[in-house]
């Protein structure tokens, strides 16, 4: 590599236009003032006679002292600058027009957050019209702005440190770049032992139409090293293009260096068209009703029952205890509530479902409650089959010792609002302790029970939790369940390492039959983003529901929308499905909080899901 003799120490390197352009101290301008060399190979870089001068807001020039991680980015007609300055991020912008070769006058804007230490605006790219910064406190942020002025951010990091992986430690931007597949955000995650440093990259694609939403994270690092004693490792910056990434660093024992990371990614797989259901612009649905109320803490959850052209909504309501119940509401068009009972649909009877109230919920214990709640019956899930409604639903006392639970009703009580009709509820899972655990308390708990609406070789199908993956039990007769015997896994539809539903999955609507086989909506939480609920579908084999034919390798919906975070942040839960007309309607809880609903053209969606194969995503790395 050939550099300015004139350089005392280099302080940042990016990418602008066709250059790459290095930041120093210089010699020749003396300590204080900045250098800028260019390159059009990325390896022989020639000193530029217009380095940046920058004014700060009271009109002094900039002093460089601890001053590092400069970053440029042009973006439409702007020429955008971020640095470090005593460990806090700095933006300016060039006041008089010019291009590369006429960098002069920059001056600094104001930051949108305090605890920023570095970052970089997203090059030649606006979200809705405005600037798109990514910067790192301990994890990786982002935050737009249309006037330097106001700025917006997210409520939580769209990166943080995964525990028990190489990036477990404080995230640090390295790069960031508009490339084929996305926004792509190159960082570093580095530690400390016995005076040893250990320094990893990793890298990350973000949406283009979303840049809060994860597209694809390396699940091992690019690049590695390590290095004893003073000859520390300082990363400057990349270049990276749509096909290789050129990574710059400097330590004491090697100078200025280069690492050269060829096809880092499979990134056509990751520029696949994601396929994406449409919030329904009435949402939410359904919202609490303030004061001490049945439902007034939240209502959210929905299962479904599509019958004679209208779709029956059980819900689960809290009331101001965290006491749980089942509400009822209904819609023939699947979006326009016709219909909200005023009072509860189900309601907790038996003594495993705290309905005898020996005490005051508000009084409970925190660490028993459970999904947002302290008691009751939550999280309905209804089939209809032989002219009645099966409704599964987890019962909890209060305790940390869970219930699934079964009752039944026939489909004209149920219709008629006969809701004294329901059979006694029947326990289909009691707690115990076993090898899926469900930590502190040791108990192996079972949800999201789900009766397949028809028998398959003359056994009734019931799909459930059995954390992480889903069980599926096999019965004769489904009147005997909770008598003779309890949930057990006789298959499973398992979790997938490396893919979006790796951590947990769980059924989420009752399925419905279509032309290709059983079409299923789920839930699923990612090891990398382990806060998110995220909604999927999957297609289940007619005549074996055991067999997955084709599952989404991307989420369908996330949780994006203010409803679907502020009660409880990142949950998009399905819990209901049904296809009015020529369109797929999902039901699902925002935020454990509001009842929503989105949806999408039927036949397109299928469509889509016969072509989803399984992506394998790998890290090809050549370092030089």
């Amino acid at each position: 590599m050939r550099l300015p003799k004139n350089v005392i120490s280099p302080l940042g390197l990016s990418r602008y236009q066709e250059h790459a352009a290095l930041v120093y101290s210089s010699k020749r301008r003396g300590h204080g003032k900045l250098g800028l060399a260019l390159s059009e190979d990325g390896l022989h870089f020639n000193e530029s006679v217009d380095a940046p001068v920058i004014f700060t807001g009271q009109n002094k020039t900039e002093s460089i002292a601890d001053t590092s991680d400069y970053r440029f980015a042009k973006v439409a007609h702007d020429h955008l600058l971020t640095y470090t300055k005593n460990g806090r991020l700095v933006i300016a912008r060039e006041e008089e027009s010019g291009d590369l070769w006429d960098l002069a006058i920059w001056k600094t804007l104001r930051t949108g957050n305090p605890r920023a230490t570095n970052g970089m605006f997203v090059p030649e790219y606006k979200y809705n019209n405005q600037y798109v910064l990514f910067y790192n406190t301990s994890s990786i942020n982002f935050a737009v702005t249309k006037d330097f002025k106001d700025w917006h951010s997210p409520y939580r990091p769209v990166l943080e440190p995964r525990r028990h992986n190489f990036d477990n430690k404080s995230l640090k931007i390295v790069s960031v770049a508009n490339i084929s597949s996305g926004i792509a955000v190159l960082y570093e995650s580095q530690s400390m032992r016995k005076r040893q440093q250990t320094i990893h990259v990793g890298f990350a694609v973000f949406s283009r139409q979303n840049p809060g939403k994860l597209i694809w994270r390396s699940e091992g690092p690019l690049w590695a090293a390590t290095n004893a004693g003073r000859s520390k490792i300082e990363l400057l910056g990349a270049d990276i293009q749509n096909d290789s990434i050129r990574l710059y660093g400097s330590s004491v024992s090697n100078g200025l260096f280069t690492v050269d990371l060829q096809q880092p990614l499979k990134l056509d797989e990751v520029s696949r068209p994601k396929f994406e259901l449409e919030r329904h612009h009435k949402n939410p649905l359904l919202s609490p009703e303030g004061g001490e109320h049945w439902e007034s803490s939240g209502v959210f959850n929905p299962s479904v029952v599509h019958h004679e052209g209208k779709v029956h909504i059980l819900y689960r309501a809290v009331d101001p205890y965290g006491v749980s119940h089942v509400g009822y509401a209904s819609t023939t068009d699947g979006s326009e509530i016709d219909y909200r009972h005023n009072e509860p649909c189900y309601w907790p009877r038996a003594w495993f479902e705290a309905g005898r109230g020996k005490r005051p919920y508000k009084e409970w214990n925190k660490a028993f409650g459970s999904g947002g709640g302290w008691g009751g019956c939550e999280d309905p899930k209804a089939t209809l089959m032989d002219d009645k409604v099966y409704m599964t639903y987890v019962a909890h006392d209060g305790s940390p010792y869970l219930r699934l639970c079964i009752t039944s009703i026939d489909i004209d009580d149920f219709v008629n609002h006969r809701w004294d009709k329901w059979a006694w509820p029947k326990v289909i899972s009691n707690p115990q302790f076993g090898p899926h655990v469900n930590p502190p308390f040791g108990v192996r708990v079972i949800k999201s029970g789900i009766i397949l609406p028809e028998k398959i070789n003359d056994k009734y199908v019931i799909f459930f939790k059995e954390p992480p993956h889903v069980g599926i039990h096999y019965i004769d007769d489904i009147e005997r369940l909770g008598i003779d015997e309890e949930l057990e896994a006789h298959d499973f539809i398992y979790t997938r390492p490396g893919h979006w539903d790796s951590q947990k999955l769980s059924m989420g609507s009752t399925p419905i039959l279509v032309n290709e086989g059983w079409l299923v909506i789920y839930h699923a939480v990612d090891k990398r983003e382990g806060h998110k609920y995220k909604i999927g579908a999957m297609l289940l084999d007619k005549n074996d529901p055991s067999k997955v034919l084709r599952r989404t390798n991307t989420p369908i919906l996330e949780p994006d929308a203010d409803y679907e975070n502020n009660w409880k942040p990142g949950v998009a839960y399905p819990s209901g499905a049904a296809i009015i007309g020529d369109q797929l309607h999902v039901y699902y809880g925002g935020g454990d909080r509001h009842v929503c609903v989105a949806t999408t053209p039927l036949q397109e969606f299928m469509d889509h899901l016969m072509n989803e194969e399984e992506i394998h995503l790998t890290a090809e790395v050549t370092v030089s």
